[in-house]
């Protein structure tokens, strides 16, 4: 695993900026050795990293401005790209391109410091690989900002460090953009307020994945999702508070939750504290002793939805669940209950019942027989009803001639 560094600000593909006039390859870990180095080709590396070492200056950077992709096993930034990480970039590679550019990368991480990660653009970066927000217990950090109106997609899991006094971030929405994760975001820890990933203004973050509060294992923790600004947090998946809230906002931002809401016994599963924000859930809602699942001014349920919500009652161990009209167990469907009957707080049947005199004696209907009999002359009056309608047998025979090779054709007639 060899070591190569930039020697001097250039372009990636250009040989002469490399110690020992060597591009870097799959096999090398590559340090940016204080210099800005523009990627301009699709490259494949073991690592790339920031941190200083022999010969090796700490800090750098890597840039993208075309439609070029990165795979390494690693990225990580141990230095200070930005003097101020939260907000602002550049990263350790930042993105500038207006396209789309893909890092395939087992782990994004830092060990201090960041971000690592940049987007500067109206682009798209997509990032195929975990992301773990940087363990530091002095200064702010964060690994991952959206800094634009572009779009960041994560195929990966999204996770802080499960320690006291960190100070991290792992996704940062600081403008108008779109961050969407595929995968499972938990909370960490922090001395500050530092949740996994922060929607910091009027930008959306969906995920398709679990979102779990920081574990009831640390003693200072942070909401894995937080909101203080006027966008959009859209969640698939479950969302579980443990020592924190699985989601939190203090803005008039709207929080849709497709999948159940749980809390834990000191913590709500959403807490959104806006008068005048907008939550919108399907459920199903499951309290855990006096903690509510979601801790709301404003709520509404997706209509039309099946749901419950469950209590935990003053008895331990026993609680009380309360179901939506459409999902109450025990209750009929609709369709088995007949037409125009109003039944269960709301529902009116759509079964359809024929008039027993309609039906053939002894067939059972309803909740008794049919009565109807046929008789032969029910069944003459059917058949010479419409004995000279166009087509019918009637039609045929009418005024038919007697001349013996009509007669004959006649008589041939069957049915």
């Amino acid at each position: 695993m060899p070591n190569r560094w930039p020697i001097a600000d250039g372009n990636w593909s250009d040989s002469a900026i490399w110690s020992g006039s060597i591009i870097p390859t799959a096999s090398d870990d590559v340090y940016a050795n204080n210099r800005i180095v523009n990627i301009d080709t699709n490259i494949q590396v073991l690592s790339l990293r920031n941190a200083s070492g022999t010969g090796i200056t700490q800090g750098g950077r890597f840039e993208i401005y075309g439609n070029y992709n990165i795979s390494a096993s690693a990225i990580t930034a141990t230095s200070h790209v930005s003097a101020t990480p939260v907000t602002l970039g550049p990263g350790l590679v930042t993105y500038y391109g207006t396209g789309s550019a893909t890092i395939i990368v087992a782990n994004l991480t830092s060990s201090t410091h960041g971000p690592t990660l940049f987007n500067s653009s109206s682009g798209t970066v997509n990032i195929l690989g975990n992301v773990a927000a940087p363990y530091n217990v002095t200064t702010v950090s964060t690994m991952v900002i959206n800094g634009n109106t572009g779009t960041i997609n994560v195929i990966g899991n999204v996770t802080s460090p499960s320690v006291a006094n960190a100070q991290n971030y792992g996704l940062i929405n600081s403008l108008t953009g779109t961050i969407n994760v595929t995968g499972n975001v938990v909370g960490g820890s922090s001395n500050g307020v530092s949740p996994t990933i922060l929607n910091s203004s009027f930008g959306t973050i969906n995920v398709t994945g679990n979102v779990l509060g920081s574990p009831t294992s640390l003693t200072v923790a942070q909401s894995a999702i937080s909101q203080t600004s006027t966008g959009l947090v859209n969640i698939t998946g479950t969302v579980v508070g443990d020592r924190a809230s699985g989601v939190s906002s203090t803005s008039a931002g709207t929080i849709i939750v497709r999948g159940p809401i749980s809390s834990s016994i000191i913590t709500n599963g959403i807490s959104s504290t806006s008068t005048t924000s907008t939550n919108i859930f399907t459920g199903p809602f499951y309290n855990t002793g006096s903690f509510n699942a979601v801790y709301a001014y404003r709520m509404q349920i997706i209509d039309p939805a099946s749901t419950s919500w469950r209590f935990d009652t003053e008895t331990t161990g026993v609680s009380k669940t309360l179901y939506t009209a459409n999902q109450l167990p025990g209750v009929p469907q609709q369709s088995d209950v007949r037409k125009g009957v109003q039944y269960n707080f709301g529902l009116t049947g759509s079964l359809e019942m024929p008039d027993p005199t309609t039906v053939k004696l002894g067939v059972a209907v309803d909740n008794t027989v049919g009565s109807a009999v046929l008789t032969a002359q029910d069944m003459f009056d059917v058949l010479t009803q419409d004995i000279v309608q166009t087509g019918s047998i009637g039609e045929t025979l009418d005024n038919v001639s007697t001349v013996q090779t009509v007669a004959a054709t006649v008589s041939a007639f069957k049915v």
